[in-house]
């Protein structure tokens, strides 16, 4: 049922209705960002569950080209923004489970300020929890990518990210065809809150948890994708176990 209703908010999206007054139905609210790296994003957003001071919820992510109106949409499932960030515009109350539940919504439009979120160069514990999306260079081509949150879905509890190449030709699109996206790919596909990413030697490890005796990672390599290219793929370069003889 969910799929289905997503689909048709997906419908709205596309048909130019994304904020006509009277289809936003309960606890739908649209986010508006600030204008970021040459592009207006807003967001039709779910929040259904309040956990660790985040309003978290399914999302669908619209990026729009300022320069050429292209758009492109992404969706994220746990899409969670601070709690604090919206104190004026949600109440929430816990239900007789002990959940936390919307009470009331003051406003359906809300406006946010996107901050660009500090990133480690180096080392684990990679991305960001203080903003629910953000763009760098995950792929060390020298071009940012957007790069999704979602919040509580990775081993841990920490936060996993999906990442989308953007267009080079944003009066195209503004986001890569889905099918060919880099998220579905490895190193990606498993990229979350405990990786380590290196811009120095350009590599992804992708760390498996099972406790400090016994976890492995896995060290992937940026290389060419054909000799001269500028557009790079990972290889696995080696994978590391405290267990390995």
């Amino acid at each position: 049922m969910r799929k289905i209703y997503l689909v048709l908010i997906l419908i709205l999206i596309t048909s130019g209705a994304f904020a006509q007054e009277g289809l936003i139905s309960d606890n739908l609210v649209i986010l508006k960002y600030n204008e970021i790296n040459g592009l207006n994003v807003d967001v039709i957003w779910r929040p259904n569950e309040l956990r660790n001071g985040y309003a978290i919820g399914a999302a669908i992510i619209r990026l729009t080209n300022t320069k050429y109106g292209t758009s492109s949409t992404v969706v994220s499932n746990n899409f969670g923004i601070l709690q604090n960030r919206l104190d004026r515009f949600i109440k929430w109350k816990e239900n007789e489970n002990g959940e936390n539940k919307i009470q009331s919504i003051t406003s359906k439009d809300i406006s946010l300020h996107y901050k660009n979120p500090k990133i480690p160069e180096e080392g684990f514990n990679f991305g960001t929890e203080e903003e629910p999306f953000f763009f760098y260079d995950i792929d060390f081509d020298g071009k940012d990518d957007l790069l999704v949150s979602e919040m509580y879905a990775g081993q841990r509890f920490y936060p996993t990210f999906k990442a989308y190449k953007l267009c080079d030709s944003q009066n195209i699109c503004v986001i890569e065809d889905q099918y060919n996206q880099i998220t579905y790919k490895e190193p990606y596909i498993l990229l979350d809150g405990l990786s380590a990413v290196s811009r120095k030697n350009k590599t992804i490890e992708i760390n498996y948890s099972s406790g400090a005796a016994d976890s492995t990672s896995e060290v992937y390599e940026a290389k060419p994708s054909y000799e001269g290219s500028k557009t790079n793929e990972f290889v696995l370069k080696k994978i590391v176990s405290p267990n390995a003889e």
